[in-house]
């Protein structure tokens, strides 16, 4: 039989918070906090199969705070504890240990990492407390306009939202729901506030209307979230945007189908990657290599930067969750919607209608698109932004390429 069950918890630790997700060389102390950083959590349980699946309202994660989650558990084991970030651009850093991450991610302070431990930790168990017969279903809902891409005009860009959702008997349905864009309206608009940006937002929402919700950022690569060209201002920004998201919801909810085989299966593995290696003009060719050559010393900074900021040395996380015909894959990188797509054909390829696909998962590892994409010259105005993805693409153009192989693989 089927469990399931729910819980939330804030992480806004006591004391003084340096935000992240904007580089500074000095802490960037918060001048209000506008909604309170949430993770929440879905577990399931499935005979004695079981998985938490944890959203955090953090820019990122890290892979040893993953691993020092699973630790804190009874019941360890790095594939019970699907744990991601939403990546709002509005929350706390602290708990990276790299000094080279520091302009970006915060100084590393014990404390941080400590709290935000203990606090993850004890969702995974009330989560797990919570658990109670549930019925599973699941749904596409197209949510138009939502997003576009920010590495060409007509780029790849993703308009889907996935929902999982868990029926309980007396008490309120469980959504897990993901869909692609770049949480950065809070950063953009009011740098120095502490909001979970979009997501916390659009939980919220849902929270009124009576579901509890689960939050997964699907593709981050490539992905600019609604930018009108007019001046808005941060509340009606988001309102714009969350009322795209409940539409999508209402769509998908609307065409909801039982998953009829309840079984239940986690999988957790690291892909292997070589040196870390920043190329951010290699893919155009020729031309882009003699570019790569003439930007040696800043490349060789930058790669320097990654190995120490992202070690990863035992490979790159990836978690997949099997719930009969319906999987859900993560990877710790931001993945660029090329990658998301990728993934979502290759579960059709293999019998799987719904596919749900999120980043940042039990780790970090850059950015990472599918190989075509760095073959794309950039137009003018999507320029920057290209070239800063791939200079992040630490483990290499073809990551994306073996996520996606390596979960067909798994999947067959």
């Amino acid at each position: 039989m089927l469990q399931a069950g729910y819980a939330k918890i804030d992480i806004v630790p006591p004391g003084e918070l340096h935000l992240i997700g904007t580089y500074a060389r000095r802490p960037r102390i918060p001048g209000r906090i506008r909604d309170r950083l949430l993770a929440r959590a879905l577990a399931l349980r499935c005979g004695d199969r079981q998985v938490v699946v944890v959203s955090a309202d953090l820019l990122c994660i890290s892979e040893e705070l993953h691993l020092a989650v699973v630790d804190r558990l009874s019941e360890p084991g790095p594939e019970t504890v699907f744990l991601a970030a939403t990546h709002t651009h509005t929350s706390y850093g602290g708990f990276f240990r790299s000094n080279a991450a520091e302009k970006m991610l915060g100084a590393h302070r014990p404390e941080i990492f400590d709290f935000l431990t203990g606090r993850l930790a004890g969702l995974v168990d009330a989560a797990r407390a919570d658990l109670g017969p549930a019925r599973a279903a699941c749904a596409s809902g197209e949510v138009p306009g939502l997003v576009s891409s920010r590495r060409q005009a007509l780029g790849t860009f993703d308009d889907q939202m996935i929902l999982l959702r868990l029926e309980r008997a007396d008490k309120r349905p469980i959504d897990l729901i993901a869909a692609s864009g770049h949480p950065v309206i809070g950063s953009e608009r009011e740098p120095r506030m502490v909001s979970g940006d979009y997501p916390g937002e659009f939980c919220r929402r849902l929270e009124q209307e009576g579901s509890c919700p689960v939050f997964l950022s699907a593709g981050l690569g490539g992905a600019s979230i609604l930018f009108p060209e007019f001046k808005m201002d941060l509340e009606r920004h988001l309102d714009l945007v969350c009322g795209l998201l409940m539409k999508g919801h209402r769509r998908a909810a609307d065409s909801l189908r039982v998953i009829g085989e309840q079984s239940l299966r986690a999988e957790f593995f690291r892909l292997p990657h070589g040196k870390h290696q920043s190329r951010i003009f290699s893919g155009l060719g020729t031309g882009g290599k003699l570019l790569d050559a003439a930007f040696w010393p800043l490349r060789r900074w930058l790669t320097r930067s990654l190995h120490s900021a992202l070690p990863l040395e035992n490979g790159v996380p990836v978690h997949l969750v099997r719930l009969g015909d319906f999987v859900l894959a993560g990877s710790a990188a931001e993945l660029g919607v090329s990658v998301v797509q990728g993934i979502r054909a290759a579960a059709v390829r293999r019998g799987i209608p719904v596919a749900m696909v999120a980043s940042l998962v039990d780790g970090y590892a850059g950015y990472t698109h599918l190989s075509p994409v760095y073959r794309l010259r950039p137009e003018k105005g999507y320029r920057f932004m290209a070239l800063y993805e791939n200079s992040l693409a630490a483990f290499g153009h073809d990551l994306g390429d073996r996520i996606v192989e390596a979960v067909e693989q798994r999947l067959d």
